[in-house]
């Protein structure tokens, strides 16, 4: 099977840099498609259409202005698959596409015959050659903006594939790409599917849903227009403090009030370029304040340069509060809860076999859980008290190995009430951890050893199993407190 010719006919006056290019890009690879030809028609001399009809009975076929859309002509007859990329402007098409889609007169004849609509058939013979139209807009919506590009191609095309995404802007905001990658990957899932047949419902639903919400996004395009809505006025003459306030609203408007706990107020402190906001989050909106400042609940002190990278995720923030790069004074716990304060939109990930971890963390739950139950058993049984020494000493070695390795044992207890599996990215998270697994481990070692004395001065087994299990309820409630106090206490730290 040969592979199919595509042709990309690109409308937007940006080039292969455009928004609506980086889906025509995902869906042919999507499609499986290297090589093909991309014509960006803002580099093309194509002069409007004269309306003469030369093309029909003077020069039949052949168009009497002479400029490249001879050659376009000639590429649109010879592809298999036409891609028509472009932003939509006004509702229609930009206006250098419009003119190249005027000056295809010369692919069909003038005759009307058999054309209920009062068409004109092609000139020749397009059997088998497929379209798809790709566009973004900078609605909220694709939904009843683009009547008049279907009202057009439907008439040119007959069938085609349309892939319409409203909020087209955000694929050029780098602190939102995680969002916008999802959605690309759903445009490479639709060119699969289109290469062997047509979407399925699944995709096209997915292709259909807005990457943010109605008010999120509208909060975050006219935030980043760097203009009070009322006036019109810049707010800011300096431009890094126009940038990074411009930055700070985008990322108050991505806050999710279904995961609001209680109001907080966060200082960010930008520290290289000396600008200060603070974002209030209540129950119904967050706002950026520029002035007027009240006492903080948590601050985050960080160079806007680092803040941007874990934003547009060319950083892990977990792994640069580590390192230093920022720090965080205050309520820590909302860095524990950012991802769902500020992750509005994402969608939840689609049901997957559990992975190792998980599947290694029910193993370990189960053998300690299997463990304990057998110690208690044992102890209460009055059986042999050397058994139980030798059960609290392995239970010693097997926790205080993991210190060394790279998941600490804790981890496997912990992550899911801190964020799952995602987790183990965090070196403060496997710091806590590692801390904590010598600890459980040391608790163990001493057990083992308590009992150990216990059964060499005959003491009685349940009094002496009660005796050592005593710490235990304690290391518990050391643990639940450590686990928040730590992470806090080094975010504290000093920026680097």
């Amino acid at each position: 099977m040969s592979e199919t010719k595509a042709l990309v006919i690109n409308g937007s006056p940006r080039g292969e840099n455009s928004n609506s290019y980086k889906l025509t890009a995902a869906f042919l690879e999507g499609m499986g498609i290297s090589d093909h030809e991309t014509l960006n028609i803002s580099e093309m001399n194509i002069k409007p259409c004269r309306g003469c009809f030369a093309c029909w009975n003077k020069t039949p076929g052949v168009c009497v202005i002479k400029d490249d859309m001879s050659s376009v002509l000639d590429k649109i007859m010879a592809a298999d698959l036409i891609i028509w990329s472009f932003p939509l402007y006004y509702f229609g098409l930009p206006g250098a596409l419009k003119v190249l889609v005027d000056r295809q007169l010369p692919l069909n004849l003038p005759f009307m015959t058999g054309q209920e609509s009062g068409g004109h058939p092609s000139r020749y013979d397009d059997t088998g050659k497929r379209h798809a139209v790709i566009s973004t807009c900078g609605f909220y919506t694709a939904v009843g903006n683009y009547a008049a590009v279907d009202a057009m191609f439907s008439r040119y095309c007959g069938e085609y594939l349309d892939i319409y995404c409203g909020q087209g802007e955000l694929f050029g905001v780098p602190e939102l790409k995680k969002r916008t990658d999802e959605y690309l990957a759903t445009v490479r899932q639709a060119g699969a599917e289109y290469k062997s047949g047509d979407v399925s419902p699944t995709t096209r639903a997915a292709l259909d849903t807005p990457l943010y919400p109605q008010a999120v996004f509208e909060r975050m395009a006219d935030a980043s227009w760097g203009v009070e809505p009322q006036s019109g006025d810049v707010h800011d003459e300096a431009t890094e403090a126009n940038e990074s306030l411009v930055f700070t609203r985008q990322m108050a408007a991505l806050y999710n009030t279904e995961h609001y706990d209680k109001d907080r107020v966060i200082e960010m402190r930008y520290t290289d370029i000396k600008q200060t906001y603070q974002v209030v989050l209540t129950k119904e909106k967050s706002v950026v304040v520029t002035d007027n400042f009240t006492a903080p609940d948590t601050t985050i002190e960080t160079p806007f340069t680092v803040w941007k990278s874990i934003a547009a995720g060319e950083i892990e923030g977990s792994v640069a509060l580590a390192a230093g790069q920022y720090r965080v004074t205050g309520d820590f716990t909302l860095m524990l809860k950012w991802d769902d304060l500020f992750g509005f939109g994402t969608p939840a990930p689609a049901a997957t076999a559990p992975s190792p971890f998980v599947k290694r963390a029910k193993f370990i739950n189960g053998v300690n859980i299997a463990g304990a139950g057998m110690a208690a058993a044992f102890i209460i049984s009055g059986a042999d008290g050397w058994f139980v020494v030798a059960a609290e000493l392995f239970f010693a070695v097997f926790w205080g190995v993991t210190v060394f390795l790279k998941v600490p044992l804790t981890c496997y207890f912990s992550a899911s009430s801190y964020g799952g599996e995602k987790m183990l990215k965090n070196p403060l998270f496997t710091r806590t951890n590692r801390i904590l697994t010598a600890c459980w481990a040391v608790e163990f070692l001493l057990m083992s050893a308590a009992l150990a004395v216990c059964q060499l001065y005959e003491v009685n087994s349940l009094l002496a199993g009660i005796g050592s299990y005593i710490p235990a309820p304690l290391l518990g409630i050391f643990t639940a407190w450590f686990q928040k106090w730590y992470p806090a206490k080094a975010a504290r730290g000093r920026v680097r």
